[in-house]
């Protein structure tokens, strides 16, 4: 079991089997940052919000610069009004993200603070190194449909198209 193969099953809102397979994730690797940030993330995104904070907590007992449980704690603390938000806050807008992940990661915060411009800003480093990633092409269109900005989330699906690169189950937008 790896982090790629529960990605695919959030891509395509398997909220069941997504919840399974982070448990059994987490279960298998205790130690790994990745896994129990992801399974915060997914909680978050449920509305448990208590539970999502235990995985950030345990995610960064692992690994202090993992920018993902950073700023889902941030955003957790938030929807908790917690005293010590802001500072959550800080300490995630002022750590460097150093690769793809750490990119899409801070890409993926932003995204959900609503400030689509600087999420796309940080999925385009990581389409700049790695054009065919697919979370990265994913996330940046969809910010461009929250945004309603259809037509630039058409262009941005035409590169995509361009490249040789369009994924199954992604659904294509009208003309």
């Amino acid at each position: 079991l790896d982090m790629m193969n529960i990605y695919f099953h959030i891509l395509f809102n398997e909220d069941k089997r997504v919840n399974d397979l982070y448990n059994l994730f987490v279960e298998d690797n205790p130690k790994s940052s990745a896994g129990w940030a992801g399974r915060g993330a997914f909680l978050y995104h449920q509305g448990k919000f208590g539970p999502a904070l235990e995985s950030f907590e345990l995610a960064l007992g692992r690994n202090g610069q993992n920018v993902l449980a950073l700023g889902y704690k941030a955003l957790t603390q938030q929807r908790l009004d917690s005293p010590t938000k802001k500072e959550s806050f800080r300490v995630f807008a002022t750590t460097d993200a150093r690769n793809d992940a750490g990119f899409l990661s801070k890409g993926e915060i932003y995204d959900v603070m609503g400030d689509f411009e600087r999420a796309r800003a940080y999925y385009s480093k990581v389409l700049t190194t790695n054009p065919r990633n697919l979370a990265a092409a994913y996330l940046k269109r969809e910010s461009f449909i929250r945004e309603n900005k259809f037509a630039l989330a058409r262009k941005h699906e035409k590169k995509l198209e361009s490249t040789g690169f369009f994924p199954e189950g992604f659904d294509k937008l009208p003309d």
